[in-house]
């Protein structure tokens, strides 16, 4: 009863099938996102800029920078996330967030 006698099992792949990739998201629905968070927020004081970053499917991250100076006489601003928001977009570009985006500036 030694190692011979052991029936062996077909190799079965290691890796889950992935679908195929679908298309990267559009500059215009980048745009688009980054639009309609801030008319939802409003614009921070000392605005700086918004980012959205597609993460996989239809799940976003937007985030909204801000500038500040340490002191007065600071030359050389810093920059800040103030707000940032964990979105999904419908098919029929429906934005939704996590936590809720509300009128805030």
């Amino acid at each position: 009863m030694g190692l011979k006698n052991r029936p062996v099992k077909p190799k079965q792949p290691m890796h889950q099938k992935v679908d195929p990739p679908v298309s990267l998201p559009s500059e215009e629905t980048k745009e688009d996102i980054e639009k309609k968070v801030m008319k939802r927020l409003g614009s921070p004081p000392d605005f700086f800029k918004v980012e959205a970053h597609h993460l996989w499917d239809i799940k976003w991250r937007v985030n909204v920078w801000t500038k500040y100076y340490t002191t007065p006489d600071k030359i050389v601003p810093g920059f800040a996330i103030s707000d940032s928001f964990f979105v999904e977009v419908s098919k029929t570009n429906r934005v939704s967030a996590s936590p809720k985006i509300v009128k805030k500036y």
